[in-house]
């Protein structure tokens, strides 16, 4: 997977709470600057630092004292306790990449080895040349590992996924089979299987979306374009989103909300996981963290019948329409060659198969082991489709915050798509300036 990610007003999707043997819930983030876990996020956990007892689990023992430093995630505790069995580890649940440069030149803590991230952390560290690429470690131990969870950035692997996140496409199975449609393959099917679910009076709404202003519509509208395989900026560093393919994304979004059942414009993802579980819409697009709910009998009238699969490509034959958020490690670049091999091999006791075992369901994993189940499989496929690792940049940053906060008025006729995306470039150059990004 290629590197490219970031948050924004609302995380995309954390697992708070267990259901149904997967977390689900979203969480609050300050914009971008400093975005929670968008994969696995288990709340009222404090930050703490501990060192456990080796215990005769340990399969690759460990000479070399190692420090970790993770956020405080709940799905790097069963990691950092399977760590521990080889001792010689100090773990602590404090680290921000996105905050961390006040307490150190490089963001990393002296005498610290191992660096838990995710989208938003990883482009700055890199900026701060604090990681060190995992080449040479990926090759020796690719055994236990599988292509899926390798982040390049510059023909490099600087880190390694272990878990991960996407919207996906949820639709009725039950109600697809028996009345004999076909799931999408495209957006163009979206349209067709209105049509016929409409025929067929199956249920009042074929889809729904959630498009509020801000953060949701800017997001899925950047997930959207990059899926296409065009680039956001040019080599001048200049944002590109304006012009067809802009456009036409925008002109989709519209035409996908007429699908949806009323003010799709108000609606955050938690709104297309009620159309669903109460029956007002036979598929929508949401965060698969949020998708166990579904399947809640207490509170679902569609539990146990819906399916998951790949956000529908823009064109046929395309990628998911839909971007690829992560949590991993990275290994600081002031590490010695001995450290930094001590280091890789002890997460890779701490991602062993036992760890995973007891924390199966805290999290999408990607290491090798993993099965995943039905509410689960759709990230997986996702990235085997090629979908690309969310930017994480600066530059997306300012561009997604200036797409924001102006397409409410495209949506409500204000605005026109092209003078809309133009005002969004206009934006992004004029904050860019002042932040005094590189090229400008």
């Amino acid at each position: 997977m290629d590197n490219t990610a970031s948050g924004g007003d609302s995380c995309p999707s954390s697992y708070s709470n267990r259901v149904s043997g997967l977390a689900a819930g979203p969480v609050r983030a300050s914009r971008f600057r400093s975005i929670m876990s968008c994969t696995a996020v288990l709340a009222g956990l404090a930050a703490a630092t501990f060192a456990l007892p080796a215990s005769a689990r340990c399969v690759t023992p460990n000479n070399v004292a190692v420090k970790a430093a993770f956020p405080d995630y709940g799905l790097w505790r069963p990691v950092a306790k399977a760590m521990s069995e080889c001792g010689n580890v100090e773990t602590s649940f404090d680290f921000d990449a996105t905050t961390a440069f006040s307490q150190s030149d490089s963001g990393i803590g002296k005498g610290t080895q191992i660096v838990g991230i995710s989208n938003g952390g990883l482009s700055r560290l890199m900026a701060q040349d604090a990681i060190r690429p995992l080449d040479d470690l990926v090759e020796k131990y690719k055994s236990r590992l599988n292509e899926r969870q390798f982040v390049q950035a510059g023909g490099k692997i600087m880190a390694i996924a272990v878990a991960a996140n996407a919207q996906v496409y949820a639709y009725h199975g039950q109600l697809f089979r028996r009345s004999q449609l076909q799931p999408p393959k495209s957006q163009a099917d979206l349209f067709v299987l209105d049509k016929k679910i409409s025929e067929q009076q199956a249920v009042d709404h074929s889809f729904s979306i959630a498009l509020k202003p801000g953060w949701t519509a800017s997001d899925l509208f950047l997930e959207m374009f990059i899926s296409t395989g065009k680039p956001l900026f040019n080599e001048e560093n200049k944002p590109v989103v304006a012009g067809e393919t802009g456009e036409m994304i925008l002109a989709q979004l519209k035409k996908l909300a007429e699908l949806s059942p009323p003010d799709p414009f108000e609606k955050e993802n938690s709104a297309v996981l009620q159309d669903l579980m109460r029956g007002r819409a036979a598929s929508g697009i949401l965060w698969a963290s949020s998708t166990p709910s579904l399947d809640k009998e207490n509170v679902s009238r569609v539990a146990g019948r819906m399916e998951f699969l790949p956000v529908p490509p823009m064109a046929p034959g395309g990628k998911p329409a839909a971007a690829v958020w992560w949590d991993g490690f990275a290994i600081a670049k002031s590490a010695s060659p001995a450290e930094a091999e001590a280091a890789f091999k002890t997460i890779l006791e701490g991602l062993d198969s036992e760890m995973l075992e007891s924390a199966r369901f805290d999290a999408i994993w990607l290491m090798p082991e993993y099965e995943p189940v039905r509410l689960t499989k759709a990230v997986i496929e996702t990235i085997d489709a090629g979908a690309v690792l969310f930017p994480a940049t600066r530059q997306v940053e300012i561009l997604q915050g200036a797409l924001g906060e102006h397409i409410g008025d495209y949506f409500s006729g204000k605005t026109e798509a092209a003078a809309f995306l133009a005002q969004a470039e206009a934006d992004y150059l004029r904050i860019a300036r002042e932040r005094g990004l590189p090229g400008l």
